[in-house]
């Protein structure tokens, strides 16, 4: 799968970088393949799943690579990747609502024996409607990385790894399918790769980070076998990317499937014997996601609820847009609202007016509501980025059936099938058109003003796009240090004065409860319509958690 039939000998950069993002990819494959079968016999989620995932995807990195010091060298950056990825993220804390709210109690219902293929759980508990009807890949995954190493924020480390993975498989499909320097290869897959919804959710538990990460990894395969490469390899790496995608989140199914097809019209026209390769490989790729993987929630939906994307659709459907769209947005179709967003000031409020501001100018205020925006949540220089990429639009001269073409049309079309593309964490792939609008500027040559004017704009729009993306890191790694802290010495005050014991109200973010068992502190939960005993109690930082110690060693 990864050795030299796939890679050109003499390119090592695309050898060590396919070879590295597909062990990287494969290792959270294994283990939500081996979490589904598991929990298919009727068993339930554990830290060995985990464990045999890494050793099957190492394995099969080192037994497909002929090269044998080639192998051991992927093998070590690769173990350093999830390594790292595991300490960074244990190091920090998931600050994010629906973080803290249903997807850690997802994880945590999951360790302690839940198996979601048999059984819904009770309507009682908080968030339930979301935990037994939502798409459940990431959080099987990080029950098992949870259960590995004891602490739940490790389990995050799935980001960091899938961040890795789709920057390395887009450096190997750029490298062979498009005639650009290296540097500028390694450039435009970094833009790519680092995402600002990718960016802002690296410490949390929400998924649309993931998303972004596994559809950039789905499309460049695609890209790559619509290219003529290899089918088979690619094909199997796909097909995981794919299964991910289709049981991470119900959008993601509708966003693989469009990318599918998008290369399956391709493929009609220009080569018939891989066009029925690919068909029937993805046809039964599609059926394994949905029927097998996705038995919760999609069949078990349809059988309870009459709808697979309940509780979105469907009878008795809960409506989560209209508490967060902008008043100002009410009414507009969806490429009005889109466009309005891409060119509104960044606003995280619920229920906003959006305002339209200047392309390329910036508001301090805008700087620290990028991470949680409504509106302009792809940065604050994302539609200065927009115009920027015009000029390769008046530019370039435009075949109407190429490759990119319909890579471009399948992005837009994935985009505009979702009502709600103007929130960038809903539809992320809308990044994904600035980067790509880079190579133009090293592609074209005549005429010479063309070939001026696209280089101009190329160095223009990397420069934007990179100061865009700092200009959401900083922040985040400043709040995530300052959160780590604060949240470290809440714990141990506790601990330094001899707190066993806490009465707590956790108002919706019962995932809390792990910072206390963790740390050997048990805990007595009072009633949100109570009162806690003592009069100033603590609040975990970014969070609703109130406590009072009550017993001491």
């Amino acid at each position: 799968m990864l050795n030299g039939a796939l890679i050109p000998k003499t390119c090592k950069l695309t050898q060590i970088c396919f070879a590295l993002g597909a062990t990287l990819l494969l290792f959270p494959f294994a283990i939500f393949a081996l979490d589904c079968l598991t929990l298919a016999v009727g068993g339930s989620i554990a830290a060995w799943q985990a464990w045999v995932g890494l050793v099957i995807s190492c394995g099969l990195c080192f037994q497909q690579n002929s090269n044998r010091k080639q192998a051991l060298i992927v093998l070590a950056i690769a173990l350093g990747v999830i390594g790292l990825s595991l300490w960074v993220s244990g190091s920090i804390y998931d600050f994010s609502w629906d973080g803290q709210n249903y997807h850690q109690e997802a994880i945590l219902q999951l360790s302690a024996g839940w198996n979601p293929f048999y059984r819904y759980l009770d309507q009682s508990l908080d968030h339930s409607i979301w935990l037994n009807h939502y798409a459940k890949a990431s959080w099987m995954i990080q029950s098992s990385l949870y259960q590995m190493t004891q602490h739940l924020e490790t389990a995050k480390a799935i980001n960091w790894i899938l961040l890795v993975a789709s920057f390395c498989l887009t450096v190997a499909a750029l490298r062979e399918t498009i005639p650009l320097p290296k540097g500028w290869i390694i450039a435009i897959a970094s833009l790519l790769a680092l995402n600002p919804v990718v960016i802002v959710q690296l410490s949390s538990f929400t998924i649309d980070g993931l998303l972004a990460s596994l559809l950039l990894i789905l499309g460049v395969l695609l890209y790559w076998i619509g290219s003529g490469g290899t089918f088979m390899p690619l094909f199997w790496l796909a097909a995981a990317s794919a299964i991910l995608l289709i049981n991470l989140k119900f959008t993601s199914l509708v966003y693989a499937i469009i990318f599918i097809f998008g290369l399956l019209v391709w493929l009609f026209f220009r080569d018939r014997k891989v066009f029925y390769q690919a068909s029937i490989g993805f046809l039964f790729c599609l059926f394994i996601g949905v029927a097998g993987a996705g038995f919760n929630p999609y069949i078990t939906n349809i059988l309870k609820q009459g709808n697979p994307f309940y509780p979105l659709r469907g009878n008795e459907n809960v409506d989560i847009i209209a508490p967060q769209i902008p008043k100002n947005f009410i009414g507009l179709n969806p490429i009005e609202k889109l466009l309005f967003s891409v060119f509104a000031e960044s606003d995280d409020a619920r229920n906003t007016t959006a305002q339209l501001k200047i392309p390329f100018s910036v508001k301090l205020r805008e700087i620290g509501e990028v991470s949680s925006a409504r509106v302009g949540g792809f940065g604050v220089l994302f539609s200065g980025a927009v115009c920027l990429s015009l000029i390769v639009v008046c530019f370039r001269k435009w075949k109407p059936f190429q490759l990119t073409t319909v890579a471009l049309g399948t992005i837009l079309a994935s985009t505009l099938i979702n009502p709600e593309a103007w929130w960038a964490r809903y539809a992320p792939q809308v990044w994904f058109f600035m980067p790509m609008a880079i190579a133009p500027g090293w592609i074209v040559q005549k005429p010479a003003l063309n070939r001026k004017v696209l280089r101009f704009s190329s160095y223009a729009l990397a420069l934007v796009l990179s100061i865009n993306c700092a200009s959401i890191v900083a922040p985040e790694i400043f709040q995530s240090i300052r959160g780590a802290i604060t949240v470290n010495q809440q714990i141990n005050k506790l601990k330094q004065s001899g707190i066993t014991q806490v009465s707590v109200q956790y108002n919706l973010f019962r995932g809390n409860r792990t910072r206390f068992l963790e740390h050997g502190i048990t805990w007595t939960e009072v009633n949100r319509n109570q009162k806690l005993p003592c009069k100033n109690p603590t609040q975990f930082y970014r969070s609703r958690t109130l406590f009072c110690p009550i017993s001491k060693v």
